[in-house]
């Protein structure tokens, strides 16, 4: 249910992401950035949150990039 009287705000920056590649396009100045590196091994989070500090959803993308540098987070997977 939406309220009129509340301003709702969505942003969708799937045109930025290659996930073949698992990198971000930053514009011509910045170039891309490969999302692997910049994790370290943590997964990408994509989440949308009430105002106060009520997550809505909230899941977690892997890459097949991010399996290695992953071990490091938890000891499990290094077995």
């Amino acid at each position: 249910v939406t309220m009129p009287q509340k301003i709702y705000t969505f942003e969708f920056l799937q045109h930025m992401l290659n996930m073949q590649d698992f990198t971000i396009e930053l514009g011509s100045m910045l170039g891309h950035v490969e999302l692997g590196e910049a994790l370290d091994g943590q997964p990408l989070q994509i989440m949308a949150r009430h105002e106060g500090s009520h997550n809505i959803w909230c899941f977690d993308i892997w890459h097949e990039m991010l399996y290695e540098d992953s071990k490091r987070h938890d000891p499990i997977l290094d077995e």
